[in-house]
């Protein structure tokens, strides 16, 4: 009897055992985090209906024919330019190209802008040029971003009349911020190759004086208070090709910070730029230090896409992130065919033609975030998504939608 008792407690302190020991896989299984890449990092954003469009922008140079600051979006169009209220949609003034500036007699030239002209403060930096055959010197002018009119017009080459309607000198706008403007200077008849030709003048935003200049390399952005200059053309992107330099300029004076050789500019991010060194490696430098912060492992340059916030790249078939505000590099598998476009506010938009809409927004870790997005997501305000939706292959227009609260 007293052997039976013994079993049977023994029976019962087993039992009570594996169920505490059950309990207790429970409920750290409820309160341990989910492995990492398990679960989508962001939520699909909530839109109410369309709020306005503006046709007839256009948004396929590059990626980067629009430019929104401050509640202002600029775009190129197939006459000129066009300033419009962020909010609204409204044009707040248009300038055609190879037009008289207001009140002036020398015409907004687009050619002079690469990319675009420069969004800055509130107003925008264009480049100009004489069209008739006028002893004036092209340059590049601040219009107001309220009126489109004058703020100021400085020169940037030498005056030498016209010939056959142009003048000798060839002028880039390339880059700015809200303090300095970076415009190129070169003789018309001379060699890309040759850097001894290559002028970079720095211009005051507030004024249009000259700060400083700099020879020998090209200006292709402004991040973390440094000019970034290559001794390659940025343009056209992506095509790097052979050894190059890259170096910092403090924004204020010109003089060197920092500077990497065998190297090619790829892009900024917020504070940051993204080069490749010529054994192909993608590096992400701190631009005001050049110090490295991250590697992107068999990242393809020319992929790559960013905002202030992540940078992203292909490589193969997977995708590689640096997040900005941790510091953090990340891998996740893409579906065959897909390819970047963009990124905002760490949101990555992606096209695959064997998908049905082919456009859709993942998050970092591959994540599919929103399978139906209205088109390829270009900005973000407090309140508005701007998209650019495709009709056909040479046919889109830029939306904006409400964002829910």
């Amino acid at each position: 009897m007293d052997r039976k008792k013994s079993a049977l407690w023994i029976a019962v302190g087993v039992v009570a055992a594996l169920a505490a020991v059950l309990v207790v896989v429970l409920v750290s299984r409820d309160e341990d985090p989910p492995p990492p890449g398990t679960r989508a990092e962001l939520s699909p954003l909530a839109l109410s209906d369309r709020v306005w469009t503006a046709d007839g922008v256009t948004l396929s140079l590059n990626r980067g024919s629009v430019a929104l600051h401050d509640g202002r979006l600029l775009a190129r169009t197939e006459e000129g330019i066009e300033l419009l209220d962020v909010g609204s949609g409204k044009a707040l003034w248009a300038q055609a190209d190879q037009a008289d500036l207001p009140g002036r007699t020398v015409a907004l030239d687009l050619s002079a802008s690469p990319r675009l002209p420069l969004l800055v403060g509130n107003g925008v930096l264009v480049g100009y040029n004489v069209f008739r055959c006028d002893l004036v010197e092209p340059g590049v002018a601040l219009l107001s971003g309220d009126t489109g009119d004058v703020v100021w017009q400085t020169p940037t080459t030498p005056a030498e009349g016209c010939a056959q309607n142009r003048v000798g000198w060839k002028q880039e706008l390339w880059a700015a911020d809200d303090t300095t403007a970076l415009v190129t200077v070169t003789p018309d008849d001379g060699s890309p190759a040759d850097l001894s030709q290559v002028r970079v003048v720095a211009l005051d935003v507030a004024t249009g004086q000259r700060n400083w200049e700099h020879q020998g390399a090209w200006p292709y952005a402004t991040a973390g208070g440094v000019a970034l200059l290559s001794t390659t053309k940025p343009l056209p992107a992506g095509r790097f090709t052979g050894s190059g330099t890259v170096t910092a300029l403090d924004l204020a004076t010109g003089q060197p910070t920092w500077s990497v050789d065998d190297a090619h500019l790829v892009r900024t991010a917020g504070d940051f730029v993204v080069i490749v060194t010529t054994d192909k490696t993608v590096r992400v430098l701190d631009a005001a230090t050049g110090r490295e912060v991250a590697r992107l492992p068999d990242a393809d340059p020319e992929s790559c896409v960013a905002d202030t916030t992540l940078v992203a790249c292909q490589a193969g078939m997977r995708l590689v992130t640096f997040r900005l505000n941790d510091k953090a590099v990340k891998t996740a598998p893409l579906d065959t065919g897909t390819t970047l476009l963009s990124v905002v506010e760490g949101r990555i938009s992606v096209e695959n033609p064997r998908r049905n809409p082919p456009i859709v927004t993942i998050d970092r870790t591959g994540h599919v975030v929103d399978e139906k997005p209205p088109g390829e997501l270009i900005a973000m305000t407090d309140d508005l998504l701007l998209v650019r939706v495709t009709r056909s292959e040479d046919d889109d227009f830029l939306a904006a939608y409400r964002l829910k609260a």
